[in-house]
């Protein structure tokens, strides 16, 4: 990551004093993005592979903004709850963009809950429009996601979280992406 290791690192340190279980979080998500990233195409250049991994590992750093009672809610989230939660993309790419050396992280920390089919969010981008990375991001997130306990659900299997991504494949998410995830064992991530 060079220059950007050290800030990078700063900003993760303070989210995991806000709430380790989303800074462990990323720190897999950006694990598993390195792993499908190599599944996903053969050759990436090493910058453009740390900034994938730099943009993985800060994807959720606006979370810094939301409180924790709202991340640790064991139930639904209420109306109220929704707007502080899906603001947290936006939040995290203009800490980002505050830190030059994490510019290139900005794109899948900003757009990692946006959609295949344009209904994510915050810029309903769709498709092909979606930067790679964020497609990535977004993959890698909701797998992690599934596969660890969060407070209103315990965590899932591989094989499961395998076939909840399969079902959204081409609805939420790039399909090719999807299936360089599915596609490897699960010893491989």
């Amino acid at each position: 990551m060079g220059r950007a290791e050290r800030p990078a690192q700063l900003l993760l340190s303070a989210l995991g004093m806000h709430h380790d279980a989303t800074a462990f979080h990323c720190v897999r998500v950006a694990a598993l993005a390195r792993v499908v990233a190599h599944s996903y195409r053969a050759l990436w250049l090493q910058d453009d592979l740390n900034a994938l991994i730099l943009g993985a590992l800060l994807h959720d750093i606006g979370k810094l903004a939301v409180p924790t009672c709202i991340l640790d809610k064991a139930g639904c989230l209420t109306p109220a709850d929704w707007p502080i939660i899906r603001a947290h993309p936006v939040k995290g790419a203009s800490l980002c963009a505050m830190i030059p050396e994490l510019g290139q992280a900005i794109p899948s920390v900003r757009h990692h809950h946006e959609r295949w089919d344009g209904a994510g969010y915050p810029n309903k981008l769709s498709g092909h429009s979606i930067p790679l990375h964020a497609r990535i991001v977004a993959v890698c997130d909701t797998y992690d996601a599934i596969t660890h306990d969060r407070p209103y659900r315990e965590a899932r299997g591989h094989a499961a979280a395998c076939e909840i991504l399969e079902t959204m494949a081409g609805v939420g998410f790039d399909p090719d992406v999807v299936y360089a995830l599915t596609g490897l064992g699960e010893a491989q991530l």
